[in-house]
């Protein structure tokens, strides 16, 4: 059997003696495939090649004009955006297959979606080596009666949750109140600043502070407090610049408040 040690998933031969050390082999599972340079694709690539073997898998169709990156593997299931609406019983039998060819130690399920097949696929191929990690990434994940009922069948078949904030942590086990907190830890999202390079597009100017927040123009993520904290802010120092960049439902409505 496998086991690991410090880091490493090492093999066992008939004699018991340890004959190689592994890397562990992780897959991570998301629903869709959105852009490149995603916050998962960053998770996958900072990891070390060392100790892991990670991997990607989508469950839709690989997008037209899509290059695989050279430094990890990405499996697209090849479901049309229909078939992975509502439940689809296809899906999990295809990712059985798939985790009986890779053999994972970790199964990493991103979104709820992934949760419910990365769990029936598991059961379904009898996977008692494969260990099941969820991030749940946003507030508000089990906000729907029905999202709680199957919580209460999937969590407890899954090793750990991994919350991106304390707020996100709190969050899930409020919602789900039998969970226990042992099983919630925070995992804070690392973010490469290279790629944001947000004080390239502001003037240089002794004595201005500059405010930025990047992330979804929705209710969840209260820039709208923000705004009204920075109208005070304006007051002690009238040079201070605020940079908002994201995309929502909210974008007009907190372009208007700015301007107000």
């Amino acid at each position: 059997g496998y086991y690991n040690i410090e880091g490493l998933q090492s093999k066992k031969t008939d004699q018991g003696d340890i004959s190689v050390s592994l890397p562990i082999r992780v897959i991570h599972l998301v629903p869709k495939y959105i852009r490149s340079n995603d916050l998962i694709e960053d998770c996958v690539n900072q990891l070390d090649p060392v100790r892991f073997h990670s991997s990607r898998c989508y469950m839709n169709r690989q997008p037209e004009g899509f290059v695989s990156p050279a430094f990890s593997a990405v499996r697209f299931l090849g479901f049309e955006p229909g078939e992975i609406n509502g439940f689809n019983p296809r899906i999990a039998f295809r990712l059985k297959q798939l985790l009986q060819e890779q053999r994972p130690a970790i199964l990493h399920c991103h979104r709820h979606k992934s949760v419910l097949y990365g769990v029936l696929a598991v059961w379904l191929g009898r996977r008692t080596d494969t260990k099941i990690i969820v991030s749940v990434h946003s507030m508000r994940r089990s906000r729907t009666f029905f999202r709680r009922m199957t919580n209460r069948i999937l969590f407890p078949r899954v090793s750990r949750i991994l919350a991106v904030s304390d707020g996100v942590r709190q969050d899930v086990l409020r919602a789900n109140p039998w969970l226990s907190e042992n099983k919630v830890s925070v995992v804070h999202n690392g973010i490469d600043l290279e790629k944001f390079p947000l004080r390239n597009q502001v003037r240089e100017k002794a004595g201005w502070p500059v405010i930025g927040t990047v992330g979804r123009l929705v209710q969840t993520k209260g820039q709208t407090y923000l705004l009204q904290a920075f109208s005070k802010i304006v007051q002690t120092y009238p040079e201070a610049t605020l940079l908002i960049a994201g995309a929502g439902p909210l974008l007009e409505d907190l372009k208007q408040e700015a301007a107000g």
